[in-house]
C-alpha cells in the first residue's frame, strides 16, 4: 500500500511516498500550481491526485498535469 504524504518538501526528496494529495480552495490555485511543480520535481515517482474545490475548475488538466483529479464526494475512490 502507497504511504500518504503529508509532510513538507524536504521530506519528498527521500523517495518515500507513493501518493502526494493536494487540497484546495479555488482562489489558491497559482499555490496548487506551485505545490504541483515542487513534488514532481523532488519526487517524479509520486503519483499527485488535486481535490477539494480546486477540482471543480474546468480545464484545470490543463493548468497542471496532475495523475488525477477528484471533483465532488470521492472519499472512497482509491483501493
Amino acid at each position: 500500500m502507497p504511504v500518504l504524504y503529508t509532510g513538507g518538501p524536504r521530506e519528498l526528496v527521500s523517495g518515500a511516498y507513493g501518493i502526494v494529495g493536494i487540497s484546495s480552495i479555488i482562489v489558491n490555485v497559482g499555490k496548487v500550481r506551485e505545490m504541483y511543480r515542487t513534488v514532481r520535481e523532488l519526487s517524479p515517482q509520486s503519483v499527485i491526485i488535486v481535490g477539494g474545490h480546486v477540482a471543480a475548475i474546468p480545464g484545470l488538466k490543463l493548468i497542471l498535469d496532475a495523475d488525477h483529479i477528484l471533483r465532488g464526494e470521492r472519499g472512497h475512490c482509491l483501493p
